[in-house]
């Protein structure tokens, strides 16, 4: 889905054994006679929807200032890895940028050739990522979490005019390694 901001509810049946991580949140939740997983998720106020149905997802989750935060990768390590880099990205960007606009933000890990991709409400990381022992991982998702404000909430067109957000989730990173790391990082 794409185009203009509209509020959307989702209904989703994925096979027996997947996992479901999207933009939105989810209000309902059961299994059909035959396995498969029926979600019903609310998307309120989201230009696109980001999708990931996998059978190789483990989730971890943490509720920060009311925001329920998600973060899926095929092992709970992963997943908790990524929700910690989550939890400290959000709590940095509350402080400078102001009030989260979703009541859910997902972190999901996924085979990729960049680095990432935002949706209103969810950001997909590139699951080559996890391994990478340095900073790779953490700056990625910093700067996907910042697209929730730039381009999310300021409503640039990522699409056409990609300078205007992604500059400013390049200085928006700057000021999380900034108050994570020190002026001098």
């Amino acid at each position: 889905l794409s185009g203009e901001c509209a509020n959307y509810q989702l209904h989703l049946t994925v096979p027996k054994g997947y996992t479901c991580a999207v933009t939105g949140t989810m209000t309902g939740l059961r299994q059909s006679a035959d396995g498969r997983m029926q979600y019903t998720l609310d998307a309120p106020a989201v230009r696109e929807v980001g999708l990931v149905i996998s059978p190789a997802l483990n989730r971890k989750a943490r509720i920060v200032d009311g925001v329920l935060l998600l973060a899926y990768a095929a092992t709970v390590t992963e997943a908790n890895r990524m929700l910690n880099v989550a939890v400290d990205a959000l709590t940095c960007f509350f402080f400078f940028f102001g009030g989260y606009p979703y009541g859910t933000f997902t972190v999901c890990a996924a085979p990729m050739g960049v680095t990432g991709a935002e949706y209103p409400g969810m950001v997909m990381i590139a699951e080559s990522l996890l391994q990478d022992e340095d900073k790779a991982l953490e700056y990625a998702i910093v700067h996907e979490a910042a697209h929730q404000w730039w381009y999310g909430l300021v409503g640039s067109d990522s699409s056409t005019h990609p300078w205007m957000d992604e500059a400013l989730c390049e200085f928006s990173l700057l000021e999380y390694v900034g108050d994570k790391y020190g002026k001098n990082a």
